[in-house]
């Protein structure tokens, strides 16, 4: 990586700050991007650079005026500043909570259109889409945590723990069908409860 790059992030010698901030970086320039693309869908929607993206979209985004990836970066960016500056474990809970959220919603999704034949009382949500999504939410939260355990390593059973908790909550969210968009509640709560459960629990 070329060194004035690392120069523009890097806080000290420690790699998780300049991850961090570069994460940061990165986020915003995504979020600005996306944000340019949906005021596009606003005010000339045929030169909408993002309509691909419209078939993986549940059917209540469909009529969102800003695209649930706003809501996604948001969330990202809104954690990041929130946890990233108490280290070490502001990172980690960062990194696991996104993939968490991000990778157990769109499984939920998908796995839910094809599969799904049970509904969740009178919403376009399936109960196998649920579990789908509480499943891969536990095993994503599982690999990061192990990924990242050369940084820091959860105490006792927190490998396993802060897993469980964040996928229980995010099928809570799910379950509840909540107003609030989830690629912004999951995100925000998630890592909420795992911030505060570390610190009580480990």
């Amino acid at each position: 990586m070329p060194n004035f790059f690392v120069e523009m992030f890097e806080l000290g010698d420690d790699i998780m700050i300049f991850t961090q901030n570069l994460v940061v970086f990165l986020v915003g320039v995504s979020l600005i991007g996306l944000l340019t693309a949906d005021f596009t869908k606003i005010l000339i929607p045929k030169y909408y650079p993002l309509k691909a993206v419209n078939q993986i979209l549940k059917e209540k985004e469909l009529h969102m005026r800003l695209g649930p990836h706003i809501s996604m970066s948001i969330g990202c960016f809104s954690i990041i500043l929130l946890y990233g500056l108490i280290q070490p474990i502001g990172p980690l809970i960062i990194c696991t909570s996104m993939a968490m959220g991000v990778i157990g919603d769109t499984a939920s999704n998908l796995f839910g259109r094809t599969f799904g034949k049970r509904k969740i009382r009178d919403t376009n949500k399936t109960y196998e889409g649920l579990f789908a999504g509480v499943i891969v939410a536990f095993i994503s939260g599982v690999v990061v945590l192990l990924t990242l355990r050369g940084f820091y390593i959860p105490k006792h059973f927190g490998l396993i723990l802060m897993p469980v908790l964040g996928a229980l909550v995010i099928g809570i969210i799910d379950y509840l069908d909540l107003e609030i968009d989830d690629n912004l509640s999951f995100n925000f709560i998630v890592s909420t409860v795992l911030f505060f459960s570390s610190i009580l629990l480990f």
